[in-house]
């Protein structure tokens, strides 16, 4: 496992960092947005050598590096600027998604495609009786496809925006 620790700079800001055999290894993307790239993931693509590349699992105490290969909703959502129950409602109205009780599932067309996978979590209630419930996350792949569609539809994570669309 690798501990995700955050450099911080009063002149680049924080950026991630873990370390790998002995050696200490900055995430890319971090790096990118701190030089000031509007799109840092071009920024890594377009700069980095792949021998200078690597991919791992990072640990840390935020849920969105212990998801191990998922991601929440909400982790998703708030690259794009909105809650998880917006992000949902969108999805809902490109026909990607719907909702049983509490939970919400992929149509048809898109369950043996590998992007979702349901959790089971153990909670107690208020008055102490325990109970579960089922939490969709988006795989790696799963995150993917709702950008591809979003981007169809003109919509764009915050960091792909220009700085006036952001709000800048």
């Amino acid at each position: 496992m690798n501990e995700l620790q955050i450099f911080k700079s009063p002149e680049f800001g924080q950026v991630r960092t873990v370390t790998i055999d002995g050696d200490p290894w900055f995430v890319a993307k971090d790096v990118a947005m701190a030089l000031g790239y509007a799109k840092p993931e071009n920024a890594v693509a377009n700069h980095i050598d792949p021998e200078d590349k690597t991919s791992t699992l990072i640990q840390g105490s935020g849920s969105n590096y212990k998801s191990k290969g998922t991601v929440t909703t909400t982790a998703i959502a708030k690259d794009y600027g909105m809650s998880a129950t917006g992000f949902n409602k969108l999805l809902h109205e490109l026909h990607v998604i719907y909702k049983i009780g509490s939970q919400w599932f992929l149509y048809a067309k898109y369950q043996a495609k590998g992007y979702t996978h349901s959790k089971t979590f153990d909670f107690k209630h208020s008055d102490g009786r325990p109970d579960c419930k089922m939490q969709t996350e988006w795989t790696q792949k799963g995150r993917l496809f709702p950008y591809q569609l979003l981007k169809k539809h003109g919509v764009l994570p915050m960091i792909e925006r220009d700085d006036q669309e952001a709000g800048h």
